[in-house]
């Protein structure tokens, strides 16, 4: 029987620019649940989420001026090796970013 260990990924405060996380080596097989983007920005902002190996799953656009948060839930999987990228339009503005899931252990 595998056995389950919630997690949080990434966890991210006032970052600017492409946020990169490599899933470790080992004997975990890793599923994206969650993911939560805010940003109050005065200028228009997009943000994606993407399995490098596979595309966008996510994808948020933010109003200019107002504070906004956005939230995605879903199940994405990634094996040891396999990147996730949080993929802004515009690399000079801030945000905060979460990801959380659960590393399931192999038998």
């Amino acid at each position: 029987m595998a056995s389950v260990y919630s997690t949080a990924f990434l966890v991210q405060a006032g970052v600017s620019g492409f946020q990169v996380l490599t899933f470790e080596d080992g004997p975990f097989v890793y599923v994206v649940r969650e993911l939560d983007i805010y940003s109050g920005s005065d200028s228009p902002l997009s943000i994606g989420a993407l399995q490098a190996e596979g595309g966008y799953f996510a994808y948020f656009t933010f109003t200019e001026g107002i504070e906004q948060a956005f939230h995605w839930e879903g199940r994405v999987v990634f094996h040891p090796g396999d990147t996730l990228e949080i993929a802004p339009s515009d690399d000079t503005i801030s945000f905060d970013c979460y990801v959380g899931g659960y590393a399931l252990a192999l038998p």
